[in-house]
C-alpha cells in the first residue's frame, strides 16, 4: 500500500471513529470498549465498526482540492439552506476543534479585541476548498459574506469554551 493510500486509509478510519462517537453520544448510546490485546481481538473491533458505521467514506468537499470530509458531515453541510449554514458546518467538519479555538480567518489580531494575542489563519487551500465548494451550490454567495461567517462562527466556538 502506497503512503498516500495509507494516509487517506487512516484518516478515513479516525472521521469514522469521530462520526461513530459523534452519533452515539448525541443518541444517548453509551459503548464499551475495551482494548484489543491480541490480532483477533482487534480484528474483531474492526468488524464491529465497520458494522456500525457501514458505507461510511470521505467525499471530496470540491474537485480536485483534496479537502474531504465524512459522506455524513458532507451531507448536513448539503442540506443547509444558507450559505452561511454550510460554511459554518464545513468548517467544523473540515478543521478540528483545537485550530478552531486558536485561529481567525485570515490570521493576525482582532479589530474588535483590544489586547488579545494575534490568532493564527486557517489553511488558506481548505478555506478555499470550503468556500468554493458553497459558492458552487450557493450562486449568490460572497467571499466576504462566507469569510464574515467563518469568522463569526470561530468567535461563537470561542465563547462557548470559555464558558466551560
Amino acid at each position: 500500500m502506497s503512503e498516500k493510500k495509507f494516509q487517506k486509509r487512516v484518516l478515513q478510519l479516525l472521521v469514522d471513529i469521530k462520526d461513530i462517537i459523534h452519533i452515539a453520544t448525541s443518541a444517548g448510546t453509551a459503548y464499551e470498549l475495551n482494548p484489543a490485546n491480541t490480532e483477533e481481538e482487534l480484528n474483531a473491533l474492526g468488524d464491529r465498526l465497520e458494522d456500525v458505521n457501514e458505507g461510511a467514506e470521505l467525499v471530496e468537499i470540491y474537485p480536485g482540492s483534496e479537502v474531504f470530509v465524512s459522506r455524513s458531515a458532507w451531507r448536513a453541510a448539503s442540506y443547509a439552506i444558507t450559505s452561511t449554514a454550510m460554511v459554518r458546518c464545513l468548517i467544523c467538519s473540515v478543521f478540528d476543534m483545537e485550530t478552531l479555538l486558536r485561529s481567525n480567518l485570515r490570521g493576525g489580531k482582532s479589530k474588535t479585541a483590544c489586547g488579545e494575542e494575534a490568532r493564527d489563519g486557517l489553511d488558506s487551500g481548505k478555506v478555499k476548498a470550503i468556500m468554493n465548494a458553497v459558492i458552487k451550490r450557493h450562486e449568490k454567495a460572497t467571499v466576504g459574506h462566507l469569510g464574515q461567517a467563518i469568522n463569526s462562527k470561530l468567535a461563537e466556538l470561542r465563547f462557548q469554551n470559555k464558558k466551560k
